[in-house]
């Protein structure tokens, strides 16, 4: 081949004597480019498959499709599969947004349950106190004071 460039260090050597690997700093450089060997390499092994995105695609269906040419005439299916594909994303977001909804209500619901629990507590508290002011002390007086007056 000849003289190539180093694509590291930028040395220009000879392909053919260093077989491919540059003197100064040991990288290994093709003589052809990367896209070149790649498509040696399907020439050599697959018989010249193309990268290109329709015979990609298009290959695909071949190998795995039971209908090797599903895009021929079928946008009525495709249509159809769109529509399907709507409305089941459709059903997902209601189911979800109805759980998010119980969800909510149910946390709010306890919320108020817990507020309500509470309110009750204070209360049975303050009347356990105003029991205790009004009926205990002065019955506990009344005792106290006659033991030590002598009633």
């Amino acid at each position: 081949m000849g003289l190539i460039t180093c694509s590291k260090c930028k040395k220009i050597y000879d392909y053919e004597k260093y077989s491919g690997i540059c003197p100064k700093c040991a990288r290994y450089n093709s003589e052809n480019s990367a896209s070149e060997e790649h498509q040696e390499l399907h020439d050599r092994y697959d018989g010249g498959y193309s990268h290109t995105a329709q015979d990609s695609h298009h290959s695909y269906h071949q190998k795995y499709d039971e209908n090797p040419d599903p895009h021929g005439n079928g946008t009525e299916a495709w249509k159809d599969t769109m529509e399907t594909v709507q409305k089941n994303l459709k059903d997902a977001a209601e189911t979800v947004g109805k759980t998010i909804t119980s969800q909510v209500q149910g946390a709010v619901g306890n919320q108020q349950e817990k507020k309500r629990n509470k309110r009750l507590k204070v209360l049975i508290g303050v009347l356990i106190f105003v029991f205790v002011v009004n009926f205990v002390l002065p019955l506990l007086f009344i005792l106290f004071s006659a033991v030590f007056i002598g009633f």
